[in-house]
């Protein structure tokens, strides 16, 4: 810098300095508020107290127009002063009123590290204006932590001794080191703008965001996310467990009386609902929201009260025979859930309701441990991470009102049976990202046996009191139609929404032909060959092995609708050798194999999403094949909750959940896979359905 730039230079701080002390005697110094936001609501939670300067024509001088300045020559400190005095001096006087307040948050320059004279001005402020500690919060920025580590140490360490919070600014501008965050006892992680560069997050943005609200969760650090835009925005943040937003979706930073006017009439949240009737369809009261019905035993029946109508639930295996709903209905990561159950035939661990979330689940089971109704949080990445709660014994044959409720604020779940709690549970995790919601099963166990009516899912947790009314004005109606008999709506069945059934059977008896007279098997090998089948009388093709995709039978046209589907075939295996595929579905990006052999000697069913290197979802490896002996194979992919079932010889060879969205089928193979040699052997009798069937259904229509 040249002596003259240099001169300039110190005028203009000089300048800067001279105006902010004649700005500040002048009344041209405001103190603007932002509102935080509790995430999933519009209950105003806190705020940041920020600085205008206001000429007195009106017109502003904007903070990145002279902060930077007075950074640098050390004024930003009466600054700094000025507006805690304010911030603090404006509670103490809404307090004094009996006004409604909730915590500000104060930034701390930088500057304050050199200076020192920040822990006995806020010390003073404490005593002068008697506002307790937990309405305050004072902010520090990540570069601040990072390059005066051993000085924020002491800055943390003071204020938090006087009660006061302590949140990390900016979050993801920088460059931070991420083990201070295990190191330094922060309160708050604020994430930086920075990740919400665009109205519409794209899938990376999703990834990273997910990765810092769970590392900050399990921290046991709230979070607040600045910059929030959008609905998109706010939905998708208040699911991954994010506690509180700043943006301007819900409010710019305001000046004082306008703040303490919004706050006021912000402080209560309006709590949503999504109720269901099941009054002879599967739509919410708004019809926004509609159930899909998986399975063919599923009917209306009347409730728990005249005028009110609910689902007969007729068991099966897991998944079937339930009501998908859709996951937009959950906005929150706080909730509750209310329904009335009628349980027909006790069955331990079957879900009533169950959500299945990116790191667990949670369900409602009227069977739990000791054979009592159990509302359970898993996390799925913790092996002994089971919340259970709930724990009373129910009676079958009669109707009872379940509330299970989880607040994200506090961690805590809640369960009550007919409007009494029966339980409770603290330090519960933060379930993120719904995948699929079911109700009368789970992917699990098998189906409840019963009814369910009345569902009602909330975005808050209730109060007790709410219960209460709940099941008081049920109980008022069962009162007011005491002569009423239930009955009049059973059978009434529902239809299945699925797509049409397809089938494709190719018998190999003798021939590639398929039964309906689609185009046949193609066989990618010199010579054909047939040999004994399964059962007497049947055939099955010989498969000679060899190299990539050499002697396999390839579909040559798939069902136009594949709604995910179920594969039936035999299998006998003459050379085991491991990993090589019996079965493969390529897709738009990933794959689905069959294999006889694992390097444990077990056989499995493994998803692939070649998007992710490193993830694969295999099935338990549990039966072990035969050399040279017929086995009969089962593969189930259900598309919509992204899971896949292996059964061998009718037995479960396990089940895998969370598995990814890996495209649109492309090809089919039997014999082989496109990865390594060929499966060297004979396979008969191959069905293929455009659908998940029960395997029930499978066995029957494909026994022989």
């Amino acid at each position: 810098m040249d002596v003259i730039n240099l001169l300039q230079h110190r005028y203009k701080k000089s300048s800067i300095s001279h105006s902010l002390r004649k700005a500040l005697s002048n009344g041209e110094i405001k103190v603007f508020y932002q509102p935080k936001i509790e995430a999933g609501s519009t209950r105003v939670v806190g705020a940041e107290a920020l600085v205008r300067w206001q000429k007195p024509d009106g017109s502003f001088i904007y903070p990145d127009m002279f902060i930077p300045a007075l950074e640098e020559n050390g004024s930003i400190v009466e600054l700094d002063f000025f507006v805690y005095e304010q911030v603090f001096k404006k509670l103490h006087e809404r307090v004094r009123e009996r006004k409604p307040i909730v915590p500000v948050s104060m930034n701390v320059s930088r500057a304050h590290l050199e200076d020192g004279r920040i822990y006995n001005y806020i010390r003073n402020l404490f005593k002068k204006y008697h506002v307790l500690p937990k309405y305050t919060e004072f902010e520090l920025t990540e570069s601040m932590y990072v390059q005066n580590i051993d000085t924020i140490f002491a800055v943390v360490k003071e204020f938090r001794e006087k009660g006061g919070r302590i949140s990390m600014d900016d979050f993801g501008s920088g460059y931070s080191s991420l083990n201070l965050l295990t190191d330094l006892p922060i309160d708050t992680l604020k994430v930086d703008r920075v990740f919400l560069k665009s109205d519409h997050l794209n899938e990376n943005e999703k990834t990273v965001l997910s990765c810092v609200l769970e590392m900050a969760k399990k921290l046991h650090m709230d979070v607040v996310c600045e910059g929030v835009e959008t609905d998109e925005q706010s939905r998708f943040l208040s699911l991954l467990g994010c506690d509180m937003f700043q943006g301007f979706l819900y409010a710019k930073p305001l000046p004082e009386n306008e703040y303490y006017e919004y706050l006021e009439a912000h402080l209560e949240t309006e709590i949503n609902e999504v109720h269901f009737s099941f009054d002879g369809h599967l739509k919410d009261d708004t019809g926004k929201y509609e159930g899909i019905v998986l399975g063919d035993n599923i009917t209306f029946c009347d409730g728990p009260a005249n005028g009110m109508s609910g689902l007969h639930f007729g068991g099966g295996e897991p998944m079937h025979n339930s009501v998908e709903l859709p996951v937009e209905l959950l906005k929150n990561d706080s909730f509750s859930i209310n329904m009335w159950i009628k349980e027909e035939y006790a069955r331990l661990w079957t879900s009533a309701y169950y959500v299945g979330y990116e790191n667990g689940f949670c369900s409602i089971m009227p069977r739990g441990w000791d054979m009592k109704l159990n509302f359970r949080i898993k996390d799925a990445s913790d092996h002994d991470g089971w919340y259970d709660t709930g724990n009373q014994t129910i009676k079958s044959q009669e109707w009872i009102m379940v509330t299970a409720c989880y607040n994200s604020a506090n961690h805590v779940s809640t369960v009550y049976i007919n409007g009494e709690r029966t339980g409770l549970i603290n330090d519960v995790i933060n379930l993120i990202s719904p995948k699929n919601i079911l109700i009368g099963g789970d992917i699990y166990a098998k189906g409840f046996e019963g009814c369910v009516s009345d569902l009602r899912i909330f975005d808050q947790a209730l109060s007790f009191e709410a219960v209460k009314r709940m099941y008081d004005k049920v109980k008022e109606k069962q009162k007011n139609s005491s002569q009423w008999q239930q009955g009049s709506r059973q059978g009434e069945k529902l239809t299945n929404k699925r797509i049409p059934l397809e089938e494709l059977h190719y018998s190999l008896n003798g021939n590639l032909e398929e039964a309906s007279g689609k185009p046949e098997l193609k066989y990618n090998g010199q010579e054909l060959a047939f040999e004994e089948g399964p059962w007497e009388g049947s055939l099955g093709v010989t498969l000679k092995g060899g190299n990539i995709k050499e002697n396999v039978l390839i579909v040559p046209e798939l069902p136009e609708q594949m709604d995910g589907y179920t594969i039936s075939y035999w299998i006998k295996d003459e050379n085991p050798r491991p990993w090589v595929s019996s079965f493969y579905a390529g897709t738009k990006h990933g794959f689905m194999s069959e294999i006889p052999l694992t390097a444990d000697g077990k056989s499995m069913y493994r998803l692939k999403d070649t998007l992710r290197e490193t993830e694969w979802r295999d099935t338990i490896w549990e039966r072990f094949m035969d050399k040279g002996k017929w086995h009969h194979i089962v593969l189930i992919y259900q598309k919509d909750i992204r899971m896949i079932a292996h059964y061998v010889d009718g037995k479960s060879n396990g089940i895998k959940d969370d598995c990814f969205d890996i495209g649109e089928i492309t090809q089919m193979i039997f014999g082989g896979d496109v990865f390594t040699m060929s499966f060297e052997g004979a396979i008969a009798d191959i069905h293929i359905y455009n659908q998940p069937l029960e395997i029930e259904a499978i066995l029957e229509r494909t026994e022989k």
